[in-house]
């Protein structure tokens, strides 16, 4: 077992993916998403943003401003996390010495919210994790309320304080903004139920982008991505969760050979092979869960074998491909019935937000979704369940 750990330490630290994670972080990926279209700008209704304002927010540039050094989870050989050193200024009034943010945080709070200022970034990030705050979530629910306040009629651009609710150029006032969630302050009161609950109070259903129970949406884009499309409906952790990772076949160019998966350059395929990958990769991601196991783990190489002989070395057991995949299916339909029995979760909520049915508001060569309806009948036939989307029975 150590033995083995020690080789694969050395291949994942040493790996392509595995060197760009340690020197860029997740951050990597936020010019290359904004190439593509799979990150959110103005509350998603962009497909891209200035390509200039980009880069200042890229973990290339954090590499080069902010960062000190890579910071690792206890023993990992990639180190992906930044720890990262901003001096005095405008939005530290000492010198800040932390974890920075990650692609998540900075395209929430980055892009779409059309701020490109990696310092001010820094201090959201470091505001939302002292005070216990999702940086998705929250950048979602900013992101919803200041186009609320573009359209005029549902909220006030001017609120308490003299903050206006505006797009770019505006930080302070989600550093602030961040603070009255948090303690539920004012419009922060209203803020702190999320976009679904807003919306509801407000209007503006139309742009709010939630799946299911209201899980605010992650900085991917099914219009990037048909997978990530019809992954984001039929995930069981609340809806609009990108760990499921079925578009790293295509993002990634990774190959999953022990699971038939070939690295793919056709994301807007429509066949009923994209629904075979979206539940093979989902049953994966759902072992990585249950093993506490790193996800770009997987981005820096290690594969299904590698898992394998980790679990002969730690139980004894021998495991296999196919037995693995029973037992990510067994536990993803296992959360699916809770979901079907405690929160009534059946295929009418299986939907994607109007907006990810929307085409891009400045580009035209990234493409709606609308397969995902085809495709969940199919889904849901090679999961076993009914045509309401509903477990069958549990053989557990």
């Amino acid at each position: 077992m150590r033995r083995y750990v020690r080789e694969l330490n050395v291949k994942l630290g040493s790996s392509a993916r595995g060197v760009s994670l340690r020197k860029f972080g997740s951050a990597g990926s936020v010019g290359i998403y904004n190439e593509i279209g799979n990150i959110p700008v103005r509350n998603f209704a962009w497909g891209r943003w200035d390509d200039d304002e980009v880069f200042k927010i890229t973990g290339e540039t954090m590499a080069k401003t902010i960062l000190e050094r890579p910071y690792p989870c206890t023993t990992c050989p990639v180190a992906c996390k930044r720890f990262v050193r901003v001096k005095p200024g405008k939005w530290f009034d000492k010198e800040f010495r932390g974890l920075g943010p990650e692609y998540e945080t900075i395209s929430l709070f980055g892009t779409n919210l059309l701020i490109s200022d990696l310092e001010a970034i820094a201090r959201m990030n470091e505001e939302c994790d002292r005070l216990g705050l999702d940086t998705i979530s929250t950048g979602n629910v900013i992101g919803f309320i200041f186009e609320a306040a573009e359209k005029g009629g549902l909220i006030s651009k001017e609120i308490e304080g003299g903050l206006r609710l505006e797009w770019g150029g505006n930080a302070d006032t989600v550093i602030k903004l961040i603070r009255k969630i948090a303690y539920r302050e004012g419009i922060g009161d209203l803020l702190a139920e999320g976009v679904r609950r807003v919306s509801e109070k407000i209007g503006g259903q139309d742009f709010a982008v939630h799946v299911k129970g209201g899980l605010e949406m992650p900085a991917h884009d099914g219009r990037a991505f048909f997978a990530h499309a019809l992954s984001f409906v039929t995930i069981n952790r609340g809806g609009a969760d990108h760990l499921g990772w079925p578009h790293m076949p295509w993002r990634g160019g990774i190959a999953v050979p022990e699971l038939g998966i070939n690295a793919r350059d056709d994301r807007y395929n429509e066949s009923e092979e994209v629904v075979d990958i979206v539940i093979k990769m989902q049953n994966l991601m759902t072992v990585y869960d249950s093993l506490v196991m790193c996800k770009y783990a997987f981005t820096a190489g290690l594969t299904v074998t590698d898992i394998i002989n980790l679990l002969k070395y730690t139980t004894g057991k021998d495991y296999t491909v196919d037995k693995l995949m029973e037992i990510g299916d067994r536990i993803w339909k296992i959360e699916r019935w809770i979901n079907n029995q405690l929160g009534g979760i059946t295929s009418k909520d299986d939907k994607l937000p109007k907006r990810m049915l929307t085409p891009h508001a400045n580009r035209n060569d990234t493409k709606v979704p609308y397969v995902v309806e085809k495709w969940l009948p199919i889904y849901y036939r090679k999961r076993g369940l009914t045509e309401d989307g509903v477990v069958k029975e549990l053989d557990v």
